[in-house]
């Protein structure tokens, strides 16, 4: 019982969160809807934050699990854009919500960046000597990168084609140079 009374309230809280922001969620409001007590509730969760953290950390755990063999920064990020857009109203609530929420939220979105950039790297770089020095530095380029990206995206309400730009950058940084850049589009003048 304890275990169905838990996901009646995450899926309550999920519902909720589909029609309106965290801020105007209220404990009440989700034990109303699942038909428990408020001390059934704070049997499950010390409060909403805990909740929306259990959330998040299970999600992420699942969309880490179903994606171990990335191949590619591309790939990365597509898996990472279509799990945001499958809960899109949901997503952007948390990330306009209140800045802890975001906060946290947004160290959940960096862990899955982390994951699929170190699997997409360790792929690549199987048959490669690199110093550990440069695998880390690479890793941190392709997590912020990701990372980066992404917020950029959230912030603009996930209007964009992301993965469009996304894709452009990595055709453009496949081959990146001055000399190419030069090639490509002419040198500056000094005018």
């Amino acid at each position: 019982m304890s275990a169905f009374t838990k996901k009646a309230i995450r899926e309550t809280f999920l519902t909720l969160l589909r029609k309106k922001p965290v801020s105007r969620i209220t404990i009440r409001e989700i034990v109303e809807e699942c038909g428990i007590n408020r001390n059934t509730f704070y049997y499950h969760y010390q409060d909403l934050p805990q909740l929306i953290e259990e959330i998040i950390t299970d999600e992420t755990e699942r969309v880490i699990n179903q994606c171990n063999n990335i191949s590619s920064i591309e790939e990365c990020v597509e898996v990472v854009v279509n799990e945001l857009m499958r809960n899109k109203i949901p997503i952007l609530h948390l990330h306009q919500s209140s800045v802890s929420s975001r906060i946290f939220y947004e160290q959940y979105l960096r862990k899955v960046c982390v994951h699929f950039t170190e699997s997409f790297l360790k792929i690549t770089l199987s048959e490669t000597e690199i110093s550990e020095v440069d695998r880390n530095t690479l890793t941190h380029f392709y997590q912020c990168t990701c990372f980066g990206y992404l917020i950029e995206w959230l912030d603009g309400g996930m209007k964009t084609d992301v993965l469009a730009d996304f894709h452009r950058l990595c055709e453009l940084k496949q081959n990146i140079s001055l000399e190419d850049l030069h090639k490509t589009y002419g040198k500056k003048s000094d005018t």
